[in-house]
């Protein structure tokens, strides 16, 4: 076979696995805005409820609860120096329960429970893809005793069966390797490809990206990735039809989030990213020190 005659079916190898993976994350690993659900959810009940309007909306399933517990999991994935697309992995574990959660509980999920289901989300996320390397013992010392190993494995349970067990999601980093693979050869696709995956590692924090494709928000990292680099034509063949000003928003977004506007996103030295402000840390803190 020739080379080219290789080049084509590789390409066409790639491109249906592609296919599978967008199928995939809008069906199976699909999820919702499932705190805007909550907060209808809360508001109607208030109408019927006098008494909920003195409510704390601070003890209540949040944002800032996400982010901190997406943070964590990333100081941890570090700790043991394990891939850090595990965390995206855990968080789609997470939003994907939550969403089925909030559907059957109105009321939103205790703060102590949300930290259990964030620490098995991860325990998951690790055992997939590092097998062996992180026990339910471990697991439990890093929640400092609040949680007992029998309380994990019977959330982990709990989790496979709420996710019918879909748990090897299309994660934004899957389809950015895609993606990659696909364009055209470029000088600079290895910078391109790391800075690509640091705008996903934005993504992950941040609850905006909650019920976004997967795909979606791969191709408007790699769209930062790529600026002076590539024209956003060179890459428009990877955008859904009508898809168009939602990855125009994500990338809006993305930016504002590195904080960069209307810049190169690469460093005029190195032209590697900015460290990410969650950093490394050489002993993840108690899981339950952060939201409480």
């Amino acid at each position: 076979m020739s080379s080219s005659s290789s080049s084509n079916h590789n390409t066409v190898e790639l491109q249906d696995r592609l296919d599978v993976l967008f199928r995939q994350e809008t069906t199976f690993y699909l999820t919702s805005d499932y705190l805007g659900a909550l907060i209808q959810k809360q508001q109607h009940k208030a109408v019927d409820d006098s008494r909920s309007s003195g409510s704390n909306n601070s003890k209540m399933l949040n944002q800032h609860w996400r982010e901190v517990m997406c943070e964590w999991a990333y100081h941890v994935v570090d700790h043991f120096d394990f891939p850090r697309d595990i965390v995206s992995a855990c968080m789609s574990f997470l939003d994907r329960y939550l969403a089925h959660h909030v559907e059957r509980h109105p009321e939103g999920i205790p703060k102590h429970a949300f930290q259990l289901l964030a620490m098995t989300c991860l325990y998951i996320a690790v055992k997939l893809d590092q097998p062996r390397m992180l026990s339910l013992e471990t697991m439990a010392h890093l929640s400092r005793g609040t949680f007992s190993k029998a309380q994990m494995q019977a959330m982990e349970m709990e989790i496979l069966t709420n996710l019918n067990w879909h748990v090897h999601p299309p994660t934004p980093y899957t389809f950015l390797s895609y993606f990659i693979q696909l364009s055209k050869p470029n000088p600079a696709a290895s910078k391109i490809y790391e800075m690509a995956r640091y705008f996903v590692e934005l993504s992950v924090l941040d609850y905006y990206f909650v019920g976004k494709q997967a795909s979606t928000v791969a191709i408007a990292a790699l769209m930062n990735a790529f600026e002076d680099h590539l024209s956003y034509e060179d890459l428009s063949v990877f955008v859904a039809p009508g898809q168009d000003e939602l990855v125009r928003d994500c990338q809006a977004r993305l930016r504002s989030l590195y904080n960069v506007p209307d810049q190169s996103v690469f460093d005029q030295g190195s032209g590697a990213p900015q460290q990410p402000i969650y950093g490394r840390t050489s002993s993840p803190t108690c899981v339950t020190q952060n939201i409480m």
